[in-house]
């Protein structure tokens, strides 16, 4: 039995063992259970369990509490350091952006 938690606070409830199979396989494909979804410019780093329970509607991202990052308006590149996101800096470009 697992403790596994959905980002909305409960277990994971799946209602179709055969759904959580396939996304259990993509987590080890991909090796993360964490997906970044991009949006109008802004990134979140986004449970691919609460995609396949709860759906995903982008405009409900800022307000789920998932972790932003930062994306570079100049040449599209995610990062994942909270740092860049901060300060609003691109490590690909090395520059900072407004």
């Amino acid at each position: 039995m697992t403790d596994e938690r959905c980002h909305c606070g409960q277990p994971l409830h799946y209602t179709n063992p055969e759904i959580r199979t396939v996304v259990d396989r993509l987590i080890a494909a991909a090796g993360s259970r964490f997906v970044p979804i991009i949006s109008d410019g802004r990134a979140w780093y986004v449970d691919r369990h609460y995609i396949a329970l709860h759906g995903i509607a982008t405009a409900d991202l800022p307000a789920l509490g998932f972790r932003e990052l930062f994306v570079c308006p100049s040449c599209r590149r995610v990062s994942f350091n909270p740092t860049d996101l901060r300060e609003r800096y691109c490590g690909a470009c090395h520059t900072w952006v407004q």
